[in-house]
């Protein structure tokens, strides 16, 4: 079925070098273009090693996903997803949400992309259903003092039935942020998004940038 829809592996791989190539020659960038045969992971793995950061596109299908959860989860590589449903935001970068948990995930997440929050004019640290209002982000704060960068603070609580990553998107909104920062946590592979994680759902419904480290 995904063959009548899609095209043969190759007829999918020929169309999307040809659109590469057309943007190359209008962008005038200096990209590589690499093939692979195989698992996806390991190639994708292989290839970055000496990234400083990831962009991945939204997943318009399973291959992409496939990328996307490879990106996040398997290289140790901080990951930019992008959207793109809708403009991007004129001002990328210059107020970032920081999504903070007291977790693995959302530490490496805060020191990972230090270089993108220094450069910020403004950084706001949101969380959602947080205990210890007074003391909860004392850590993030201090992960950032440490780098000589100072963030506001929001302590923020779900409605019920809401989704803890539907009260972090409204947020940033709320505060006309223009990226986020967060932990990935692990949704497993493509066929469990389902389930409905925080990282799934963020990625799913933002409208915004979002840089990752799991």
């Amino acid at each position: 079925m995904r063959e009548l829809r899609e095209g043969t592996a190759q007829e999918r791989l020929c169309q999307a070098r040809y659109i590469f190539e057309g943007w190359l020659a209008f962008s005038g960038a200096r990209v590589k273009w690499l093939e692979h045969v195989g698992d996806i992971t390991s190639s994708l793995v292989a290839e970055v090693k000496g990234a400083g950061l990831i962009a991945v596109a939204k997943p318009h299908n399973l291959d992409a996903a496939d990328a996307l959860h490879a990106a996040i989860f398997s290289t140790g590589r901080p990951v930019l997803f992008v959207p793109t449903e809708g403009d991007l935001p004129q001002t990328l970068g210059e107020h970032i949400v920081i999504a903070w948990k007291p977790r693995t995930q959302a530490r490496k997440a805060i020191t990972r992309t230090i270089p993108w929050l220094r450069a910020a004019k403004r950084l706001t640290i949101v969380a959602v259903d947080e205990f210890g209002a007074g003391q909860g982000c004392m850590e993030a704060l201090g992960l950032l003092k440490d780098q000589g960068i100072s963030a506001e603070v929001r302590h923020v609580h779900t409605q019920p039935g809401q989704h803890i990553g539907a009260r972090l998107l409204s947020e940033a909104e709320a505060v006309t942020a223009d990226a986020i920062v967060m932990g990935a946590f692990r949704f497993g592979q493509i066929f469990e998004w389902v389930f409905g994680g925080v990282t799934h759902e963020v990625l799913r419904h933002t409208r915004l940038p979002v840089f990752m480290m799991h």
